[in-house]
């Protein structure tokens, strides 16, 4: 029996003091219980329930510079990458990368040579009326910040992309995905690609004749390489992003997305032409973002009456969007996010962004200038998505359960059931 004396405790103080930490989680439980509760009753939205003492405490948790850290070098090793980059969980500018994704790639910076190359490869593209004032170029909040509108998709080539040079129009590849998922799954893509290289036709037609998109994008794909500091980390997915975009600060530059969204995978993205100017927020400021579930609506194209109509409402949702916009802050509207100081990252030619999943991003692009009018005012990016830190999943998890309640307009989700499908995978 444990006695006073030898520093135990008597056994009726033991059953007391399971008796209070019994009582106390069952406080505590209610408490949380109640909190979800309110989180999914239609009338509150979560900058309801988080106070500006908590928006304080999470600003105070936040440890990166305003400016991004550049390397001078790749990783020499997997090793150096893990210990020196990954695991520190912060974005960084990689300089001299320009082989990084392999030698073939750092080739497309000569235009002439990637048209030659793979310019019949075919991808969907976005097409803007550079003409609307209120056009910014990406997934842009409309109708009072009610909906996302997405952009007018249309299939080209990536010769028509690089060539198309209207004022009145934008014509980008955003990502345009070289080796997607779904392709991985069944084997489409390298089927394709050798009956690709077995056509005798032009490189556009495979050897049954037919259309072979998959194919001559798995081809650009098969010039990528991983680079070696990744190791075993598992590659989700390459993206080609090209488009003719305004130089310096002439015209109105890109926008993308035109407010805040993050990624679930690491993020790692060459840059071969143009520049980009990246806006980050580390993960632990998803509270001061109010983050938003949003429904989209599909932009119509632009050359027809329908472009000028609202778009279509989309049947899926945006999980990952924050109404925060770092170029035009609105602190009135959304009081928690002057607690949150973006990283800026300028991204040059031969430079590559490392960028942890889960970072919040906003990307303004600018074309590069050149005496050659088929390069003059191009921005050429490709990036791959790979294996991420999970380490803030379950803190997004917990937010978009409480945000999964309600929209925007107080109307219950749960109403359609495929509307959330995507968002319990």
């Amino acid at each position: 029996m444990l006695s006073a004396s030898n520093g135990g405790t008597r056994p009726k103080e033991l059953w007391r003091w399971q008796l209070y930490t019994a009582l106390a989680t069952a406080v505590a439980a209610l408490l949380l219980a109640t909190l979800l509760w309110k989180a999914w009753r239609p009338e509150h939205h979560l900058q309801d329930l988080i106070n500006e003492r908590f928006g304080q405490e999470v600003a105070r948790t936040r440890h990166w510079p305003e400016e991004c850290i550049r390397l001078r070098s790749p990783p020499a090793s997997a090793d150096s990458f893990l210990a020196g980059i990954k695991n520190d969980g912060m974005p960084v500018i990689i300089r001299r990368a320009h082989s990084i994704f392999g030698d073939s790639i750092k080739l497309w910076r000569n235009v002439s040579h990637l048209l030659d190359t793979h310019g019949a490869a075919v991808f969907s593209a976005s097409y803007f009326d550079a003409t609307d004032p209120d056009e910014r170029f990406g997934i842009t909040p409309v109708e009072g910040g009610r909906y996302l509108q997405k952009p007018y998709r249309t299939s080209r080539s990536l010769a028509e992309v690089v060539r198309f040079d209207r004022e009145d129009r934008l014509l980008v590849l955003e990502q345009a995905c070289l080796r997607c998922p779904e392709e991985d799954a069944d084997g489409g893509g390298p089927r394709a690609a050798e009956a690709a290289r077995n056509a005798s036709g032009p490189n556009r037609t495979g050897a049954d004749g037919q259309d072979d998109t998959a194919g001559l994008r798995w081809r650009m794909f098969e010039e990528w390489s991983p680079p070696p500091f990744l190791g075993d980390l598992v590659v989700r997915q390459v993206n080609l992003w090209l488009g003719r975009l305004p130089v310096g600060g002439a015209g109105r530059p890109k926008e993308s997305p035109t407010h805040f969204s993050f990624d679930e995978n690491d993020n790692l993205m060459l840059q071969i032409r143009g520049s980009k100017v990246f806006w980050l927020y580390d993960a632990v400021d998803a509270p001061n973002l109010h983050p938003q579930i949003m429904q989209a609506r599909l932009k119509g194209d632009p050359d027809t009456d329908e472009g000028r109509r609202p778009g279509k409402v989309d049947d899926l949702l945006q999980d990952n969007f924050s109404p925060v916009d770092p170029l035009r802050p609105d602190a009135a509207r959304l009081p928690r996010s002057r607690h949150a100081t973006p990283m800026r990252c300028e991204l040059l030619p031969g430079e590559a962004l490392y960028l942890p999943a889960f970072t919040w991003h906003h990307v303004v692009n600018y074309g590069e200038a050149s005496n050659d009018s088929l390069e003059n005012g191009l921005n050429i990016g490709v990036n791959a998505w790979f294996e991420g830190d999970a380490r803030f999943r379950f803190l997004f998890e917990s937010l978009m359960a409480v945000l999964r309640g309600t929209l925007k307009d107080g109307t219950r989700k749960a109403e359609s059931a495929d509307k959330l499908e995507h968002l319990e995978n």
